[in-house]
């Protein structure tokens, strides 16, 4: 990367538009960046109301649908749906999300975390090392992201009352 990079206290519209031009066209330094926005990561406790359940859980699935990778299967995420949602797509929306795929990039993150700045560094092997210890973070990050997605996913099945009323329907 031959950028450099622009002090904070910069006053140069040149150099800050240079500097946001760089990271926009570069589709991994975009993808960092909007990783690294402030992101509501809360997901519902899983004890809601069958009343409760789609307003509580239908804007958390549209919040963390911003992240999706185009998955083969499915040309557009779908959605939650209400209680009229016929069966078949109830299970295509909980079959996308149990195998969601995040585009999200945890790198700029790791490297604040961490305060490493890999421009700074002294020698190549510190740069290598400064590296390995930023995607570890970022791996790291990403992991405890499907986490949440995933437990964000148990507990919307656990608590769907479309769910809820074909477990009874094959009971009887």
């Amino acid at each position: 990367d031959k950028s450099q990079p622009i002090p904070e206290d910069s006053d140069s519209p040149f150099l800050l538009v240079k500097a946001a031009f760089d990271c926009l066209s570069d589709t991994e330094k975009k993808r960092a960046y909007d990783s690294s926005l402030p992101f509501d990561e809360t997901i519902p406790r899983g004890n809601e109301s069958e009343s409760e359940f789609y307003e509580t859980y239908s804007p958390v699935f549209e919040r963390n649908k911003r992240f999706a990778s185009k998955q083969k299967r499915f040309k557009n995420p779908p959605s939650l749906g209400d209680d009229s949602t016929p069966l078949e797509k109830v299970h295509a929306f909980y079959e996308y999300w149990t195998h969601f795929e995040s585009w999200r990039d945890f790198s700029l993150v790791a490297s604040e975390e961490l305060e490493h700045d890999i421009d700074m560094a002294d020698c190549r092997e510190e740069k290598r090392w400064m590296m390995k210890e930023i995607d570890r973070r970022a791996k790291a990050l990403k992991k405890e992201e499907m986490s949440r997605i995933n437990l964000l996913v148990e507990r919307a099945l656990n608590c769907d009352p479309r769910l809820r009323r074909e477990k009874e329907r094959e009971r009887m």
